[in-house]
């Protein structure tokens, strides 16, 4: 009876998938879950696209342009946001300023980024941009959040 449960309950798996997808919730339908602090990025998609997820699962007609190199690979969507492979792997989900601002999360400066999501992990300011640029990790959370000149972009890890 038990290896029949088992067999049974492979053959769904594999039919329908890992049990995570089940799991996971729709950011672009409510992105003030960015804001919560049980925001956790493993849990969401994005255009029904997460993390860890196969790169050739990521729809062809929803690419508007991409590159690929040693492994590593860009997709820029037609939604507007940017997805990174590794290893055949979505590694990483980032949001532009302009989708940002589009979701009216109230995020303009680092303050604002301090106020909602508290103490980063670690901050950085990378050399290469000159200092124009503030990363504040939130590792736990999976989230990156960039404060540039012109706003707030984000990533998700």
């Amino acid at each position: 009876m038990r290896l029949v449960a088992f067999v049974l309950m492979a053959a769904v798996v594999a039919f329908v998938g890992p049990a995570r997808a089940a799991e996971r919730v729709e950011l672009t339908k409510n992105p003030k879950l960015l804001l919560k602090p049980e925001f956790r990025a493993t849990k969401i998609t994005v255009h029904g696209i997460g993390l860890g997820d196969a790169e050739k699962s990521v729809p062809a007609d929803a690419i508007a342009a991409q590159s690929q190199e040693n492994g590593r690979g860009w997709f820029i969507m037609k939604e507007g946001f940017f997805l990174s492979t590794a290893d055949g792997k979505v590694v990483a989900i980032l949001f532009s300023v302009a989708a940002v601002e589009k979701w009216e999360l109230g995020l303009k400066t680092a303050a604002d980024v301090r106020k909602a999501f508290g103490k980063p992990d670690e901050t950085t300011v990378p050399a290469e941009h000159g200092g124009k640029i503030v990363e504040h990790f939130y590792r736990e959370r999976g989230l990156e959040v960039v404060v540039t000149e012109t706003g707030i972009a984000i990533k998700l890890r």
